[in-house]
């Protein structure tokens, strides 16, 4: 895991660092931080998948951290970024680049890893991936990319955002679903069919409208948990 510290202030970017490093090394995987003393800087070593983390100062001298957050947002959406500021004036433009937190200077400890436990669990997840057989190729998907699994005469369907991965038919609907539905984010709306619920963007009494446009259905005896679980997810990502 690659987490990098924009902060103008080196002050700010050793305080943060002496606060993460502790229980970074409680971790049970690698992790790497990268400062950086510009938004500049850390643009020119910013690439797609480089950096799961950004702690970002909003308030920088040269480029601001909005317009540098906003830049990353469109190059690498899977890339936390948590707001460095001594102002919450910046706050409603924070959903424009899907901001994970914002923690307010001074830095404490506790709220600081109150903020990254919920996002490193969230980078994780980000990294699963489903192994699939179709047309006798095997593909690793990532669980973020799905948006649901659907069984039709006797084959089972991945839909992603305008991609559809019909799975070879020797593997059933719930030996498939067996794993996703270990994770959260995942729930069965009706019969043969499992729908991300990260991928919702709204639902209309039994109907699932997904971010990409496309509408599940929802079974009538389970209209009341469905709207529970997506409610459950969405909460988290405000």
């Amino acid at each position: 895991m690659k987490i990098a510290i924009v902060d103008d202030q080196k002050k700010d970017r050793e305080e943060l660092t002496e606060t993460l490093i502790p229980y970074l090394h409680t971790l049970d995987f690698e992790t790497e931080l990268c400062e950086y003393e510009s938004a500049e800087a850390f643009l020119a070593d910013f690439e797609k998948d480089e950096f799961d983390i950004c702690f970002m100062d909003i308030y920088l001298k040269g480029m601001d951290g909005m317009t540098a957050a906003r830049f990353i947002a469109r190059k690498d959406p899977n890339c936390f970024i948590i707001f460095l500021t001594t102002s919450p004036d910046y706050m409603a433009e924070g959903y424009d680049v899907r901001a994970w937190r914002y923690i307010v200077k001074p830095l404490h400890k506790d709220a600081v890893r109150k903020i990254l436990e919920p996002c490193i669990e969230q980078v994780v997840l980000s990294r699963r991936y489903l192994h699939v057989k179709s047309d006798r190729q095997e593909l690793d998907i990532p669980y973020s990319k799905i948006y649901y699994i659907i069984t039709s005469c006797r084959n089972t369907i991945i839909h992603l955002n305008d991609i559809q991965i019909t799975v070879s038919s020797r593997t059933s609907f719930s030996e498939l679903t067996e794993p996703l539905l270990k994770d959260y984010r995942f729930f069965c709306c009706n019969r043969g069919i499992l729908v991300n619920l990260s991928k919702i963007k709204s639902m209309d009494k039994d109907t699932l409208i997904l971010m990409n446009g496309e509408q599940i259905p929802v079974s009538r005896n389970k209209i009341r948990d469905t709207k529970s679980a997506y409610l459950q997810v969405a909460f988290e990502h405000i």
